[in-house]
C-alpha cells in the first residue's frame, strides 16, 4: 500500500463516524492531578498503544527519532487545551480508533517518502488522544487551573517516558527482525479495526 492508499483508507474509515459510535478511550482517573496525568497513559491501553506505535515508527523511519513523539505530544497538548474549552467533537473516540489503524499502516508501509504527511498525521492522532483525555476529565473546567496544569504536565511526562521506552524497543526489534516490525503494524491495524467495528 502506498501513502496515497493510506490516505484513502483513513478517509474511508472517517466516514464510519456517521454510522458507528466507537468507544476507544479507556483507563481514566476521575481526579484532576499530577498523579492522574501520570497514570493516564499507563492505565489507558489505547493511549499506551498509540505511544508505542509512534515510537516504533519513529525509530524505524526517522534519523531524529524524537521528532515523531514531539509532534504527537504537541498535538496531544493542543487537544487537551481545546477539549477544556468545551469545543465539541462528538466523534473523537472514533478518531482515537482511526489513529491506531493509521499508525499501524504507517508502520506496515514503512515508506520514508511523504514524511511531512506522515508526521502531520501523527500530530493529528495525538490531538485526538489529547482531546479524549480532556473529555475524560469530565468536570475539569470546574477544577482549579493549577490542578489542570499539573494533570497535563503529568500526562506529558509519562508520555515522554513511554516514548523513550518505545524508541528503544523499536530499535531492538529493527535489529532483530524486520518481519516482526511488519507484524506490529498489521496487529495494530487489526486492533484499531476492532475498536471501530466491535459492538
Amino acid at each position: 500500500m502506498t501513502m496515497n492508499g493510506l490516505i484513502k483508507l483513513i478517509s474511508l474509515l472517517a466516514f464510519v463516524i456517521f454510522t458507528n459510535n466507537a468507544f476507544a478511550h479507556s483507563g481514566h482517573a476521575e481526579s484532576v492531578s499530577f498523579m492522574a496525568g501520570i497514570l493516564h497513559p499507563l492505565t489507558g491501553w489505547d493511549h499506551l498503544l498509540a505511544i508505542l506505535l509512534v515510537s516504533f515508527w519513529s525509530a524505524f523511519t526517522l534519523k531524529r527519532a524524537w521528532l515523531g513523539p514531539i509532534l504527537f505530544m504537541s498535538g496531544m497538548g493542543a487537544g487537551v487545551i481545546l477539549g477544556l474549552t468545551h469545543f465539541s467533537i462528538k466523534w473523537f473516540e472514533l478518531g482515537v480508533a482511526i489513529s491506531i489503524v493509521g499508525l499501524g499502516l504507517l508502520i506496515y508501509i514503512h515508506q520514508k517518502s511523504h514524511l511531512s504527511l506522515a508526521l502531520g498525521l501523527i500530530g493529528l492522532f495525538g490531538f485526538f488522544h489529547g482531546y479524549a483525555h480532556a473529555d475524560a476529565l469530565g468536570g475539569a473546567s470546574n477544577a482549579m487551573a493549577p490542578s489542570i496544569s499539573m494533570d497535563l504536565l503529568g500526562l506529558l511526562i509519562a508520555t515522554a517516558m513511554l516514548h523513550g521506552i518505545g524508541i528503544v524497543l523499536g530499535k531492538r526489534v529493527h535489529q532483530f527482525n524486520q518481519l516482526a516490525y511488519k507484524g506490529v503494524g498489521i496487529s495494530a491495524v487489526l486492533v484499531g479495526l476492532m475498536m471501530i467495528f466491535a459492538p
